[in-house]
């Protein structure tokens, strides 16, 4: 198994795996954190991890650096018809 990054909080971790399992990587989430009850002690030991096999290492490191640093594009949003203006300066 090959880390693909080491997370501060186990819900971003899981996150990423989701994605990652989402898009067919065999992803799990290693964290020594008494099963969601400790999460402090994650912080002690440097984080949450997400692993993958060896083989899908490239890959899916290349798709979460994709979704991850892609910006926002905020101009093709779907504005509401019934929105009321922001009228501050």
């Amino acid at each position: 198994m090959a880390r693909i990054d080491r997370f501060t909080t186990r819900v971003q971790a899981e996150l990423a795996c989701g994605l990652l399992i989402a898009n067919g990587f065999d992803a799990i989430v290693l964290a020594d954190d008494a099963g969601g009850n400790r999460p402090e002690i994650s912080f002690g030991i440097g984080g949450t991890v997400v692993v993958v096999p060896d083989q899908q290492h490239d890959e899916a490191l290349a798709l979460l650096d994709a979704v991850f640093d892609a910006p926002i594009d905020f101009e093709g949003a779907v504005e509401d018809e019934g929105a009321v203006e922001d009228e501050r300066p």
